[in-house]
């Protein structure tokens, strides 16, 4: 009897495909706004702009979805390489809360860095900006498609997550550091995710 493929969730922004870098860029190049990775200690976009309200920060991101920086997102290092060898031993799943509208730009992206790689792209509700899409939460959707380890790297994800006894490897980064959880490993790269899962490259 086949032995079925554990199955796995992976997030698309900062953690296959550089969010904050483009953002950085398109932020400098078109707003004229400077920022630097470091700026980013939240998702909260309204604080890292300094902004009085969601929807002005929410406004200057959907604009960045509408440009070249977005569609042409560059993948981050190590993760192209690193998705080819864990398909070889696991299914796997895209889980965003990006909006749903994104739907054709995300595909492009994926085709273009991740062909034929991931089984089904899903898009869950947005914790930061009150977005609903399919409704489910991403911790929801792994339960309903027996997915038990999520690849992410927002912390508030990562606790949804593991309250519903998920495991998850959590990519570090300036905007994940004010929380932990037993259910929770921090890993720095995509070599890291691989030992992880103990896969060879």
């Amino acid at each position: 009897m086949k032995q079925t493929k554990k199955k796995i969730g992976v997030d698309i922004d900062d953690t296959l495909l550089d969010f904050v870098g483009s953002f950085i860029e398109y932020s400098k190049k078109i707003k004229e706004i400077d920022l630097k990775r470091e700026d980013f200690r939240t998702y909260s976009f309204d604080k890292v702009l300094k902004l009085p309200s969601m929807g002005e920060a929410i406004q200057i991101v959907f604009e960045f979805y509408d440009s070249d920086f977005f569609r042409k997102m560059p993948p981050l290092s190590g993760s192209t390489e690193a998705i080819s060898n864990l398909k070889k031993n696991y299914e796997l799943y895209i889980i965003t809360s990006r909006p749903d509208y994104l739907y054709n730009a995300t595909m492009n992206q994926l085709w273009n860095n991740f062909r034929n790689i991931f089984l089904d792209v899903l898009f869950s509700s947005n914790h930061y900006t009150g977005t609903k899409n399919s409704g489910k939460s991403k911790a929801e959707i792994c339960l309903n498609y027996g997915i038990s380890t999520m690849v992410d790297d927002s912390l508030e994800y990562a606790l949804q997550c593991t309250d519903k006894g998920l495991e998850v490897i959590l990519i570090d980064a300036p905007w994940n550091q004010n929380g932990e959880h037993e259910g929770i490993t921090r890993v720095n790269n995509w070599k890291e995710v691989l030992e992880k899962l103990k896969i060879e490259k």
